[in-house]
């Protein structure tokens, strides 16, 4: 474990240095979007929004955080659990693949892999009793954003993590 951090840590800054003079960076990016989950083991998410906000540090390499919302439903009975939710939370890492073949000051279409990591907290009650659960939150992902307009666009990510098979939505450049 302890390996692999150090091993993180050095890719992390590898990627910041390697392109300290890029065109986009200190771009901030705010996402607002849905996911595909995947079933808990009796509960089911439903109605999953969230946020990224995200900042770009180079032309390759840009660092955020996630917080998102869902409600839950027994996947048994199809019904609305009692006050059932959960809350999802994180950190972003995400490596731009795009400069190496757009060459536009402005492109309108950005190719990039994402790694995520987070929590997520479910509370609900089940027979009159309050539940609460921490879990892991993890994921790896392939994304694609187009801006058909100068600072408004969609994205899309398809991949596989904890809870999520991908995630679409929004997205507005809130700086540069």
């Amino acid at each position: 474990m302890k390996k692999l951090f150090i091993t993180q840590v050095f890719l992390l800054i590898a990627f910041v240095s390697y392109s300290q003079d890029s065109f986009v960076k200190n771009r901030l990016t705010l996402q607002l979007g849905t996911k595909g989950h995947r079933y808990y083991t009796k509960k089911l998410t439903r109605d999953h929004f969230g946020l990224n906000l995200n900042y770009r540090l180079s032309n390759h390499f840009e660092l955020g955080g996630y917080l998102s919302y869902s409600h839950l439903k027994d996947d048994f009975t199809d019904t609305e659990i009692k006050n059932g939710y959960s809350l999802f939370y994180g950190m972003n890492g995400y490596y731009h693949l795009s400069p190496y073949f757009i060459k536009k000051e402005q492109p309108k279409l950005s190719v990039y892999l994402k790694g995520s990591i987070g929590g997520y907290r479910v509370l609900y009650t089940e027979l009159g009793d309050p539940a609460r659960y921490n879990y892991l939150d993890w994921g790896s992902y392939l994304g694609v954003a187009y801006y058909p307009w100068k600072r408004l666009g969609f994205y899309g990510e398809v991949g596989y993590g904890s809870r999520s098979l991908g995630e679409f939505g929004i997205s507005l450049k809130l700086s540069k």
